[in-house]
């Protein structure tokens, strides 16, 4: 299955706040205030991407190209690479040329706690086989405003923000900066580790 992503509403927030960010690493002035901004978003962008879990909530279009079969669903399904999804706005296919809603009670929302959720079909819609993208899907995805976001999470975006603020200007061989053991450990419990279609 191939599919791509558009981000129609991008977050309103960051999980942590500048404010919390100075209060954590003490003494932090006032004209360091655009650094610590970089630093947040930074550090939320690959925690996300490390974590393969959307902090703030955003809305997405995603655009499917077929579905697939498990031997451990009942149903053919299309798995949705962004976690957790909130709520699914329309989902949609292509029939004649025309985009139709997929019946709500022809599908179901799977969230998977270790994994990628799933859109499983009671009975899969008669959508037109040559479009490429037959399928698409308007959701929310993250887990919610700053307050909803899980202590660990927030406490791994600390130590890493503390991190790239002592560490600005030093990179490693490789251009990188690197994310440090203990934020890594403070994820461990949030990671999806398995991306696979």
């Amino acid at each position: 299955m191939d599919y791509y992503f558009n981000v129609t509403t991008p977050p309103a927030t960051t999980p942590i706040t500048r404010d919390e960010a100075k209060s954590w690493m003490r003494d932090i002035p006032d004209a360091d205030n655009l650094i610590v901004d970089i630093c947040i978003a930074a550090a939320v962008d690959q925690g996300e991407k490390y974590t393969n879990r959307n902090f703030i909530s955003r809305t997405y279009e995603g655009f499917f190209s077929c579905a697939e079969y498990s031997r451990y669903e009942i149903g053919l399904y299309i798995q949705v690479s962004r976690n957790p999804i909130l709520s699914i706005s329309s989902f949609e296919y292509m029939s004649n040329g025309s985009l139709v809603a997929v019946p709500s009670d022809n599908y179901e929302l799977k969230q998977v706690s270790s994994g990628f959720p799933r859109i499983i079909f009671s009975e899969l819609p008669n959508y037109d086989a040559d479009v490429v993208y037959p399928f698409k899907l308007t959701f929310i995805s993250g887990f919610g405003a700053a307050a909803d976001v899980p202590a660990g999470i927030k406490m791994a975006l600390l130590k890493h923000v503390a991190f790239l603020y002592e560490n600005r200007g030093d990179v490693e061989p490789d251009g990188g900066q690197g994310m440090p053991i203990e934020v890594r450990a403070d994820y461990s419990n949030y990671r999806i580790t398995s991306v696979c279609r």
